[in-house]
């Protein structure tokens, strides 16, 4: 009996026991805790310190301006947005139910789908960087498995790997190695638009199973995929060419083969390298007014057409190029800088040349083969004819060239991380991933089914159907694009973003099959396939909501609510719009207050 009554208490206070999940909790003075987050009641979260011997704190909602969530999925921490310049999309038809995922140095990618290539459709979840010239991507896919699916096992032909991609188009050429469920790595590509794929398996690999190293590298106009069981031996698995005069996306993906099975993939060791330097181009000769940001394969300039930006003036502006260095000998070699005014050399944070300095520098460093040197190069514009160029020469090469882009190459930060603020990014700023914008600045990731001029059918989370009123909607994202200014400031008229990045004024009067149809004063009624051509499509400003939390999910969207309640596995969320909402507690990665709301 005694037993029994122990047993009932026990269970009464396990019963009892508040929910708690690891994370951060910041409050609105500025203090940081963290621990197992515990919500009492609706108004109260107690924080539990890990270390041993700490009391646990309870505070009020009302003086919490954030809470960042790590809930445990399977022993992957899952916290936080991707970072840096990374961007997320569900590539192919409509209804995919893909999320992605970043935190303490692991992508965690959950996808459906199909093989890439297996078709002249593709079907899968990417997470992608923009790759402006030559440059690889190095990832170890650490796990590959049925966890997050109502299926317990792979099929054979599920995988997660690094792909090359001309463009989002579910037909688009692309290049890709990837790591099976059942048999071993696959080197995948399409060549021309809206074919068929081929799919090479590489040989010896059945049986190979993750954790295991891939590698892709675009050199000019090669492509060259590599496999390694360690990631310091490496042997080629693919190479082919990959002639193109643009930009491309490089990113790592995930798929299954059977129909509704979720795979989830989990990489590390995630590196992109960008040969080329970055360039910073500022208004001032401070350094402080930046405008523009972009990939310089080297330096050689001159600007008699005009300044290298419409933002800047023809001259008094400045320069700064980073990157680092690699020798393809070791040697002496002689660096040189030509330039109009003011320019200046550091390797190592040493400088090496300085054109308009009293102290002399001999401009000579001698560099070993294969190892890499920080460099930077700060510019000044006066007047004239700006120009500047970079070169060296060595005892093997005696004549003075322009560095090639080659032997230069910088490294994106991977944490760029979105800190956690007080307020959520403004409504007005242009999504990053595929979804839906509300007039009142909740982003719902996902893909729109039909509308007509009144209202819409959206697939949101798991395929299932959210009609709503135009009059609810701000903006449609087909394809996440950058905006011509930098994507700082959309449209204020309705109207249509093409890829290309030309906005169309105009009303849209039907989305079906595929296709947009917008009404414009100077086009008349003109039709848009888009998943081929359309960006964006803007029906209103979004508004900043009254409402006081906003909640980030894994898969890249913002909610706003008005309050919320959590139990062990699910988070309930009344949006101002929308009213009542049902999210997984493992979707959601941080919830914030704005300060400045009632």
């Amino acid at each position: 009996m005694r037993r029994l009554i122990r047993s009932i208490l026990v269970l009464s206070l396990l019963l009892w026991t508040p929910l708690a999940v690891a994370g951060t909790l910041r409050l609105r003075d500025g203090r940081i805790f963290e621990g197992d987050l515990r919500f009492e009641t609706a108004d109260w979260v107690q924080v539990v310190p890990r270390t041993a011997g700490e009391f646990p704190l309870s505070f009020k909602l009302s003086d919490v301006a954030a809470m960042t969530l790590r809930p445990p999925l399977g022993g992957v921490l899952s916290g936080g947005t991707l970072p840096g310049d990374w961007a997320v999309q569900d590539v192919g038809a409509p209804g995919l139910s893909g999320s992605a995922d970043y935190s303490q140095g692991e992508f965690t990618l959950r996808g459906e789908g199909t093989p890439p290539g297996v078709s002249n459709a593709d079907a899968f979840h990417f997470v992608y960087h923009r790759l402006p010239s030559d440059g690889q991507l190095i990832a170890r896919v650490q796990l590959l498995s049925a966890r997050d699916s109502d299926l317990p096992d792979l099929d054979p032909q599920a995988g997660a790997g690094l792909m090359i991609r001309l463009g989002l188009d579910p037909s688009e050429r692309f290049r890709a190695i990837g790591l099976t469920a059942g048999e071993g790595v696959k080197f995948t590509s399409r060549r021309n638009l809206g074919t068929p794929g081929s799919v090479a398996p590489v040989a010896g690999t059945v049986g190979i199973k993750a954790p295991y190293w891939l590698k892709l590298t675009r050199f000019r106009n090669r492509l060259v995929a590599a496999i390694s069981p360690d990631g310091k031996k490496w042997q080629i698995a693919g190479e082919e060419e990959l002639i193109t005069s643009r930009d491309v996306y490089i990113g790592l993906f995930v798929s299954g083969h059977r129909a509704d099975q979720r795979v989830t993939a989990v990489f590390d060791h995630v590196r992109v390298t960008i040969h080329g330097l970055q360039a910073e181009y500022f208004a001032d000769p401070e350094f402080k007014d930046l405008r523009l940001t972009r990939t310089d394969p080297n330096i050689d300039f001159q600007w008699t057409a005009g300044p290298p930006d419409p933002s800047l003036s023809p001259d008094h502006f400045s320069v700064r190029w980073t990157g680092r260095l690699v020798a393809p000998s070791t040697d002496a070699y002689h660096f040189f800088l030509m330039a109009d005014t003011a320019a200046r050399l550091y390797i190592n944070d040493k400088i090496i040349v300085d054109t308009r300095s009293g102290v002399p520098h001999t401009g000579i460093v001698n560099l070993v083969s294969d190892k890499s040197y920080e460099v930077k190069v700060d510019y000044y514009a006066a007047a004239g004819n700006p120009s500047c160029k970079w070169m060296w020469s060595s005892v093997a090469q005696p004549e003075a060239q322009i560095i090639p882009s080659e032997n230069l190459y910088y490294t994106p930060p991977l944490v760029r991380l979105a800190q956690a603020t007080d307020a959520p990014p403004s409504p007005s700023s242009f999504a990053a991933a595929r979804g839906l914008l509300l007039v009142d600045g909740s982003f719902l990731p996902g893909s729109s089914k039909s509308a007509d001029d009144k209202s819409l059918v959206f697939m949101y989370r798991e395929r299932k159907e959210l009609p709503l009123s135009l009059d609810k909607v701000a903006q449609l994202i087909f394809h996440p694009q950058p905006l011509k200014d930098g994507g700082k400031t959309p449209p204020k008229a309705p109207g249509l973003l093409t890829l290309a990045g030309d906005f169309i004024e105009g009303d849209c009067q039907q989305i079906s099959d595929g296709v947009a149809k917008l009404s414009s004063v100077v086009f008349g009624v003109s039709a848009f396939n888009t998943a081929t051509q359309v960006a964006a499509i803007f029906y209103r400003e979004p508004t900043v909501s009254a409402a006081p939390w906003t909640l980030r999910t894994t898969s890249g969207g913002a909610i706003q609510a008005t309050s919320f309640r959590m139990d062990q596995q699910k988070v309930w969320v009344e949006e101002p719009l929308l009213g009542s909402m049902e999210l997984k507690l493992s979707e959601v990665t941080e919830i914030s207050r704005e300060t400045a709301k009632p």
